[in-house]
């Protein structure tokens, strides 16, 4: 008898005890524009919008899309006026070369690879790494290398 006063008081103590605290909430961490929790955004991707931001102030640049590969830099951009591409591209390298660290710099308009460049972004920003999509950057080099 005295066992089951004893169990019955620690389960009351135990209820008693419990019964009393507030329920948990959950805190969201923070998250980016994109729904991306915001410190734990690949480094490569930071970088690669620093160097984004970078060629979209410069005139004539409608927008840009920069992926970052190792030591290689794939910039995709739409320019606003149809400008010159010869002068523009030159213009982005010399921006991108003098701001970095980086000297391999591909740059290109065409449609295709924008769109392929914009895809691989999207998908580095899911977590995705960037070697996943090393045939797909060496195809737009190689494009730009004609």
């Amino acid at each position: 008898m005295k066992k089951l006063s004893f169990i019955i008081m620690v389960v009351i103590l135990i209820t008693a005890l419990n019964g009393c605290k507030r329920p948990l909430q959950r805190i969201s961490p923070p998250v980016d524009e994109n729904g991306y929790l915001q410190d734990q955004k690949p480094k490569e991707v930071e970088k690669a919008e620093g160097l984004q931001d970078l060629v979209n102030d410069i005139t004539g640049v409608e927008d840009a899309v920069v992926v970052i590969k190792g030591d290689e830099v794939y910039v995709g951009i739409s320019d606003k006026n149809h400008t010159s591409l010869p002068q523009l591209k030159e213009k982005i390298n010399t921006t991108l070369k003098q701001q970095s660290q980086y000297t391999k710099i591909y740059i290109t308009d065409e449609a295709d690879s924008v769109n392929t460049l914009r895809h691989i972004k999207n998908e580095l920003l899911r977590g995705v790494n960037v070697e996943t999509f090393r045939q797909e950057l060496n195809d737009i080099r190689d494009l730009i290398m004609l």
